[in-house]
């Protein structure tokens, strides 16, 4: 109940309306000093997942009774999804005793049928309102409404991870509740007969659907069989566009907008991973204005969770830059030496990696913000590789919390790539990031010293493109944007500038929430 919530964790105003209302969500909060919470309870993290029972059998389990054999139930429970990690949540005693058997000891049945599977909704909380991580139970299917006259039936199938789809009637748009990732061949089924119920129940006939543009995703597959099914056309959405189409949607922003999307990965229009991105956006398309500065990403999917690959990669940037006119075996060396000095990795490992970087073998170019965090993370000591989703980025972000002074203003200039687009300097971010850390300065400081510099790096873009553009709205999008510190610093120094900043609010700025954006884009093409 609340008075056991409050004895864990501090309640903002209005968290305690929204955690006793109907919708009953998982809501971020700040763990107290004092919590009874066990510390193995999300290590590290100082916000826990608190959710209030929303079922009956919930209640009964705390109120079960006492007896010679039973112990009284604790106040507090600790739960976790009914799957395992990448498939969808389990929603008959089949699929329990199958997936969840080898998990659990003792498996507490229903005698109610689950008719559509449904996470927990998950919320943060920032300048007082609801700010989502995850939009499921207590809050889909209900519609986010646009202004706009539009007319027809779409659907947007949505990303890979993390993945919900939105049908869209007229100006009603109506996402699912979360499915999953689409690595996992359940979950695949999954969305096809969530979006078929859907379908029927909103009694929707889709005459267009929108996907992601990467040619190799689950989704896109399964929007192009729909779509050759029913005859009707597919539209093939750029992810980071989808991004700020979600947000100009959620915000009923008709006007074209900056869309400052960052997230970790996204195919972009010319085959590299895109993932911290500028563009001039509306409903009918977009240009790329700019980007962070590209670095290669080495190790294929593996560098998506071992940041150091990308700290390696940066530092070698660095070098390249710093001893211009030494000799190419200079540069390798003292590479090397500070790699190992730095604990990045091991002898082995910098050969490999050296030797794909400097071949340019399994490389790719990347702009992805996500991966810059990861990389820092890396360089700073926190997290070397992560072992699950955003591990070494929220351990960069909660460093930087725990700083209580200042940190320098930086002053880096922005510059242009070759195609003409304007590029954040962040790999000179990286060196003075490098700099500062061989001076032994606090890994706490030097992370508040990175999220300050790239919220004015962003400002920076973002003044650059308004001479470009004479826009001044700028709408914030993609999963770097569930870091309310950056969020912070980057909104209150765009409002400093003169500039009307759009945020999600219901909505993940995660990939969760792109599917409205993909909807969004395939209902204005059907209106030309």
């Amino acid at each position: 109940d609340e008075e056991t919530a409050r004895r864990a964790c501090h309640l903002e105003p209005g968290e305690a309306e929204m955690m006793m209302g109907h919708q009953k969500p998982i809501l971020l909060l700040r763990r107290r000093e004092d919590s009874p919470l066990a510390p193995s309870v999300a290590p590290g993290n100082p916000k826990v997942g608190v959710m209030l029972p929303y079922a009956p059998v919930q209640m009964l389990i705390f109120d079960y009774p006492e007896d010679h054999e039973t112990p009284e139930v604790p106040a507090m429970l600790v739960m976790t999804s009914g799957n395992p990690s990448g498939a969808p949540i389990c929603h008959n005693d089949e699929e329990a005793e199958e997936t969840l058997a080898p998990l659990c000891d003792v498996i507490l049945s229903h005698d109610r049928r689950i008719r559509l599977r449904a996470d927990d909704s998950v919320m943060d909380w920032f300048e007082d309102r609801p700010y989502m991580v995850r939009r499921s139970r207590g809050f889909a299917p209900l519609p986010f409404m646009l202004s706009a006259p539009l007319q027809g039936q779409v659907l947007g199938i949505g990303g890979e991870l993390k993945n919900t789809f939105c049908l869209a009637s007229s100006h009603l748009f109506y996402p699912s509740p979360y499915i999953g990732d689409m690595s996992d061949l359940r979950t695949v089924l999954a969305l096809k007969d969530s979006v078929q119920l859907m379908e029927s129940l909103l009694e929707n006939r889709p005459e267009a659907i929108a996907c992601d543009l990467h040619p190799r995703y689950n989704t896109s597959a399964v929007a192009e069989a729909l779509a050759k099914e029913a005859g009707v056309p597919l539209f093939k959405v750029q992810h980071h566009y989808a991004h700020i189409l979600s947000c100009m949607a959620e915000n009923d922003q008709q006007a074209p907008v900056i869309g400052v999307s960052f997230d970790g990965t996204g195919y972009g229009t010319d085959g590299t991973i895109w993932g911290g991105e500028f563009l001039l956006a509306d409903y009918k398309g977009f240009r790329r204005l700019g980007s962070i500065e590209p670095f290669s990403q080495a190790g294929g999917d593996k560098s998506s969770r071992e940041g150091w690959r990308i700290a390696v990669s940066l530092l070698r940037d660095t070098l390249v830059r710093m001893m211009a006119g030494r000799s190419a075996a200079e540069v390798d060396a003292t590479w090397k030496e500070q790699c190992l000095a730095l604990g990045l990795c091991d002898e082995r490992e910098f050969a490999a990696q050296s030797f794909m970087l400097r071949q340019h073998v399994n490389c790719i170019e990347s702009t992805s913000a996500g991966r810059l965090f990861d990389g820092v993370s890396a360089l700073l000591g926190l997290r070397r590789e992560s072992t699950f989703e955003g591990e070494a980025s929220m351990a960069l972000q909660f460093a930087a919390e725990r700083w209580t002074g200042t940190a320098d203003s930086l002053g880096l200039p922005l510059h242009e790539a070759a195609d003409g687009r304007f590029l954040l300097p962040t790999t000179a971010l990286f060196a003075a990031l490098h700099a500062r850390h061989q001076q032994d300065r606090a890994a706490e400081e030097l992370a508040y010293l990175f999220h300050q510099s790239l919220a004015e790096m962003i400002v920076a873009g973002c003044e650059r493109a308004r001479k470009e553009t004479g826009l001044s709205t700028v709408a914030l999008s993609g999963g770097v944007f569930q870091n309310l510190l950056l969020t912070r610093l980057v909104k209150e120094r765009l409002e400093a500038a003169g500039f009307q900043p759009l945020l999600h609010n219901l909505l993940p700025p995660n990939d969760g929430g792109i599917c409205v954006g993909q909807a969004a884009f395939a209902m204005y093409a059907l209106q030309r």
